[in-house]
């Protein structure tokens, strides 16, 4: 056989087993960095701001791209050309790009929600005429519980576009309570009323304290607002029960609330054979 052939097949198989070396240390590398990426992961504050599925799906792409890269070293070595390969995947790149703009947009901004995690799962937030509790932060999407137990799916990039309100990140909220009153009636009595029932409920805050303000005046009376403040969890409660509870005292004591109403005055009298 020829001398320079047994050289060729020698150093092809030296270059074979070289390159099943590299993949073998790239198999082994890309699990350990899977197995960090996964401890990493697991850390409270990173877990509560990311969905499962987004760390699965976090820990496959590490582990499949050190695996690429292993790949790539063992066809270089193998004597597949790098300018080749690089334009291959330069040329998958950038049709991908094309295809997934979109997609890129909403990944990117995913990207800025775990860094700097302005939502967390659990949380209550308000972005694009939605409101709801964080269901799950997904890789393009965050899922939102509404009030009505309906999930909403909502892009990432179109949330960091229109921006969002958290409700429940500093364990404390207003609660809004409006109503109004007659012109006549007493407002000093009617606010000490209403005073008496928030600050005689444990669930409602001294600090900020609770405030009984006069928003506008109407056709029918005078707009007023009580603000409690109260711990996140006893939100709804405390609206919905100090609703009831304020227009029970205020009738109790003999104010009452105005109502919408409106006179017509008719002018002449009604055509012949009219009833």
């Amino acid at each position: 056989m020829d001398q320079t052939f047994i050289q060729f097949l020698g150093l092809y198989a030296l270059r074979i087993a070289v390159a099943v070396i590299v993949l073998l240390i790239g198999r082994f590398l890309a699990g350990k960095a899977r197995g960090f990426v996964q401890e990493l992961l697991t850390r409270p504050q990173i877990d509560q701001a990311l969905s499962s599925t987004v760390e699965n799906i976090l820990v496959r792409v590490v582990f499949y791209g050190a695996l690429l890269i292993a790949i790539v070293i063992a066809l270089a070595i193998l004597g597949v050309p790098a300018a080749a390969m690089l334009s291959v995947t330069s040329a998958l790149l950038v049709v991908l790009a094309i295809a997934l703009r979109e997609s890129l947009a909403n990944f990117a901004a995913t990207v800025v929600f775990m860094i700097y995690q302005p939502f967390r799962v659990g949380e209550e937030i308000e972005t694009m005429d939605r409101r709801g509790i964080v269901r799950e932060i997904q890789l393009f999407s965050t899922v939102l519980m509404q009030s009505d137990r309906s999930l909403a799916t909502l892009p990432n990039g179109e949330i960091q576009k229109n921006g969002l309100i958290n409700y429940s990140r500093l364990g404390i909220s207003r609660v809004d309570l409006a109503f109004r009153l007659k012109y006549d009636t007493n407002i000093e009595r009617a606010r000490e009323i209403i005073m008496k029932i928030m600050t005689g409920d444990a669930r409602v805050l001294k600090d900020p304290p609770p405030v009984v303000v006069a928003l506008n005046m109407g056709e029918d009376g005078l707009e007023m607002q009580a603000r409690p403040f109260v711990k996140y969890p006893d939100c709804d409660p405390v609206q919905f029960g100090f609703r009831q509870q304020i227009t029970e005292e205020l009738t109790a004591s003999g104010i009452e609330l105005a109502v919408p109403q409106r006179e017509v005055y008719v002018n002449g009298a009604p055509p012949e054979g009219v009833a």
